[in-house]
C-alpha cells in the first residue's frame, strides 16, 4: 500500500494572504533600503563637493547655489529621469514640489533653529530675493496652463543655465581678492572619484526608490503625488540636510541657506525642465494645485521673515509647523 500524499502547497486562500502580507513588507522595505542608501550616498557626495568648494572662488553663498545645490540635488534629478522613463511622472512632480516644501520649511527652519539667530546682510537678502523670487513664479506659472511641454522644459532648462552664469560671474566679482589655495592633483583626483562613486550609488538607490514607491503606493491605494510629495520628497531631501547641518555647525550659513534655497531654484528649472523634455507627453501642474499653494505658502512666509533683517529660532519654528500642516493636509 503506497504512503499517503501529504499536500505541501498552501491552500489558495493561504497564499492570498501571504502574498498581501509579503508584498508589502518587501516593498516597504526596498522603500527603506532605498532612502537609506541615498542618504549614504548622498553623504558621500556632500563631503566630496564641500571639499573641492575649498578651492573655488565663487564665493559662499553662489557656492551653495551653484556646486551644493546642484550635487544635493542629484536624488530628485536621478528619480525624475527614472520616473519618467517608467511613466510614473507623478511621482517626481510630487518629489519636486513637495522637496521645495521640505528645502524651505524643514531644512531652511533647521538652519535658523540650530544657529539661534541669522542677522541678515543687503548682499545675502539680494541674493536670496531672486531664488525665492523665481522658485515659487516659475511653478505658479505653470500651474495656469492646462499642460505644459517641452518648449517649456527647453525654456527652463535655458534659463537655470543662464541664472547660474550670472550668479557664477557675480560671485566671483565679489570675491576676486580671496582665492582658494591650489590643490595638489591626488587630491583632486580623489575627489572627484568619491564625487562618481557617490553620484553611481544615487543613481542606483533611486531606481529602487522610485519603483518601490510606485509599488507601495498601488498598494496602500495613494496617490504618486502624495507618495512622490510625502515619502519620496523626504528621501532626496537627506543630502540638503546633511550639507546644511554641516555648513551651520562650521558657521557658514550663507552656504547653508544658499544650498538649501538655491535647491529650489535647482528643481523647479533644470529637474523640472528635465522632466517636461524626457516626457512624450504634456504635463499638467493644475493636479498639484495644492502641493504649489503650501510652497507659496512657505516661500512668502520665509520671505517675510527674511525682510524683517534676522532670521531667528522662532522662524524656524513657525516653518516646521507649516511642513507638519503640509503633510497632514496633502492625501
Amino acid at each position: 500500500m503506497p504512503p499517503p500524499v501529504v499536500q505541501t502547497e498552501l491552500p489558495a486562500g493561504a497564499l492570498g494572504w501571504s502574498r498581501m502580507i509579503s508584498e508589502p513588507i518587501t516593498s516597504i522595505t526596498y522603500l527603506i533600503l532605498s532612502v537609506a542608501s541615498i542618504a549614504f550616498f548622498g553623504t558621500v557626495l556632500v563631503r566630496s563637493a564641500e571639499e573641492l568648494e575649498r578651492c573655488t572662488n565663487v564665493g559662499q553663498f553662489a557656492v551653495g547655489f551653484l556646486l551644493l545645490s546642484v550635487v544635493t540635488s542629484l536624488p530628485e534629478f536621478t528619480v525624475a529621469v527614472f520616473a519618467t522613463a517608467q511613466d510614473v511622472v507623478g511621482i517626481t512632480i510630487g518629489d519636486i514640489l513637495g522637496s521645495n516644501v521640505v528645502n524651505i520649511a524643514f531644512v531652511g527652519a533647521m538652519v535658523l533653529v540650530l544657529a539661534r539667530t541669522i542677522e541678515v546682510r543687503t548682499m545675502l537678502l539680494d541674493e536670496l530675493a531672486g531664488v525665492l523670487y523665481f522658485s515659487s513664479l516659475i511653478p505658479l506659472i505653470l500651474s495656469i496652463f492646462a499642460a505644459v511641454s517641452r518648449g517649456f522644459g527647453v525654456v527652463l532648462l535655458s534659463f537655470f543655465v543662464v541664472y547660474s552664469y550670472f550668479a557664477m560671474k557675480r560671485g566671483r566679482s565679489i570675491m576676486e581678492e580671496d582665492r582658494g589655495p591650489s590643490m595638489p592633483r591626488r587630491v583632486k583626483a580623489r575627489i572627484l572619484l568619491m564625487i562618481v562613486i557617490g553620484a553611481l550609488g544615487v543613481i542606483v538607490s533611486a531606481s529602487f526608490l522610485v519603483g518601490s514607491a510606485s509599488t507601495v503606493a498601488e498598494l496602500f491605494g495613494l496617490s504618486k503625488l502624495v507618495i512622490g510629495a510625502k515619502v519620496v520628497s523626504i528621501a532626496t531631501s537627506v543630502p540638503e540636510l546633511v550639507v546644511t547641518i554641516v555648513a551651520v555647525r562650521r558657521g557658514l550659513h550663507d552656504m547653508a541657506l544658499g544650498n538649501a534655497i538655491g535647491s529650489n531654484l535647482t528643481n523647479v528649472s533644470l529637474i523640472l525642465g528635465l522632466v517636461l523634455v524626457l516626457s512624450p507627453l504634456g504635463v499638467s501642474l493644475q493636479a498639484y494645485s495644492i502641493a504649489t499653494a503650501f510652497l507659496l505658502i512657505v516661500t512668502s512666509s520665509f520671505w517675510y521673515f527674511l525682510s524683517r533683517g534676522k532670521l531667528s529660532r522662532m522662524a524656524g519654528l513657525t516653518l516646521l509647523m507649516l511642513y507638519v500642516a503640509f503633510l497632514v493636509v496633502l492625501n
